[in-house]
């Protein structure tokens, strides 16, 4: 008799405490798209975000034979990408055309010409119903790299002999402000943060340079002069690099991949903290005094300023009480809500290109479960964004504004 009372008042317990955790998240409004042409109202969200929001997709068109390369028989997958906005305006590249960034209202693309080996980079305004070209600008090696992130463009420019050897500074007007090389010759790979203050690079040499070790670059983002560079230990290789404010994050690993490892330093190149870390983190959330590393297996938090580790758990056991299951599940986006209260993970079951099962779990500040939003399966990730009560989820055929209750 005791232990089915006990039974019961634990049944009762989880009911109570799942139903709350779920009546948190409540739909305010919904706008539907009509064939990707707008939505069927008005939105009346406010933005904390500054920036326009848009999900970027990309469909898969087949692999199909190089007819530019006639020396070797080559295949080469062909693609289509574009832009879907908080609106529901669609709009789509050309066949193979590589998009790079969405910028509030301007999208910016690459083009590689087979035929004479060139990299072509577009500047596009949207307007109301189409793509206007800008600007262009032509890059003598395909096969160089182009990122973008606060008003800049970051080329990386690549040798014959394999790894890269300098980075190109380009506004968004596409004027070159500055280029840098981080060691005199070809280094192995290179990692990049961006925000409205600062450029960092985390460079890797070969191993067969004179001195191998390690470079973090700051740079000036307005005028690319750099600013601070930094040498770590021979043994230690650059996975990820971060800017949080004034601070510098640095994920490492030892040459044998056998240690990881989560480093501070101030802008000015001083030394905060270091934290062992189990894994490679594959995503950084960051908050004004916390950040929190997702790896593949657990999700850590540490305080910003001293690097104290504060909590740690498991994402399987975040899966399993959540969803109920842990099959095939992966966080393929973290995000931080609501101004640092919540911390947000969009879990799926990656599956070629589509995402089954998608779910966002809400965790609070001390990673206790706050709620989950079932999305179900889909073809494009969906796109979190804040608002000043709750967030909005943007998908391909409409968008939701949640709020969070208190």
């Amino acid at each position: 008799m005791k232990k089915s009372r006990h039974l019961l008042l634990l049944l009762f317990y989880l009911f109570v405490n799942h139903t709350f955790a779920q009546k948190k998240i409540v739909l305010k409004e919904d706008f539907l798209f009509k064939s990707n042409n707008g939505t069927t109202g008005t939105s009346r969200q406010e933005r904390i975000e500054g920036k326009k929001q848009a999900l970027l997709f990309r469909n898969s068109l087949g692999i199909k034979k190089n007819d530019s390369d006639l020396t070797n028989d080559t295949y080469t997958e062909e693609f289509q990408q574009g832009v879907i906005l908080e609106d529901g305006r669609k709009f789509t590249l050309d066949k193979n055309e590589e998009l790079i960034a969405y910028d509030n209202d301007f999208v910016f693309a690459a083009k590689t010409h087979w035929h004479n080996y060139t990299k072509e980079i577009h500047k596009y305004q949207i307007s109301a119903n189409s793509l206007i070209l800008l600007q262009s600008l032509v890059l003598s090696n395909y096969e160089c790299s182009v990122q973008y992130g606060s008003k800049r463009l970051l080329v990386e420019d690549t040798g014959e002999g394999g790894g890269a050897s300098k980075f190109d500074i380009y506004t968004d007007d596409f004027k070159l402000i500055a280029t840098y090389s981080p060691f005199n010759g070809y280094y192995d790979f290179s990692v990049y943060s961006i925000n409205e203050k600062y450029i960092l690079l985390g460079t890797n040499p070969l191993f067969t340079q004179e001195h191998p070790e390690a470079k973090i670059t700051l740079l000036e983002r307005e005028t690319g002069k750099v600013l601070k560079e930094i040498l770590l230990e021979t043994q230690q290789r650059i996975d990820k690099v971060q800017l949080v404010e004034d601070v510098i994050l640095v994920n490492t690993h030892s040459s044998d991949v056998k240690n990881f490892s989560l480093t501070a330093f101030t802008t000015a190149g001083n030394h905060l903290w270091e934290q062992k870390i189990p894994k490679t983190p594959t995503n950084f959330i960051l908050q004004t005094k916390i950040v929190y590393l997702l790896t593949s297996s657990q999700i850590l938090s540490f305080d910003l300023k001293s690097g104290k580790q504060k909590i740690q758990r498991d994402l399987t056991e975040i899966f399993q009480t959540n969803l109920g299951s842990t099959n095939q599940l992966t966080v393929v986006e973290g995000k931080s809500l609501m101004k640092d209260k919540y911390v947000g993970l969009l879990v799926a079951s990656p599956e070629q290109e589509k995402f089954n099962n998608t779910t966002l779990i809400i965790l609070n500040s001390k990673l206790q479960n706050e709620g989950t939003l079932k999305i179900g399966d889909s073809s494009y990730l969906p796109v979190i964004f804040n608002t000043t009560k709750g967030f909005s989820l943007l998908q391909e055929n409409k968008r939701s504004n949640y709020q969070i209750n208190e």
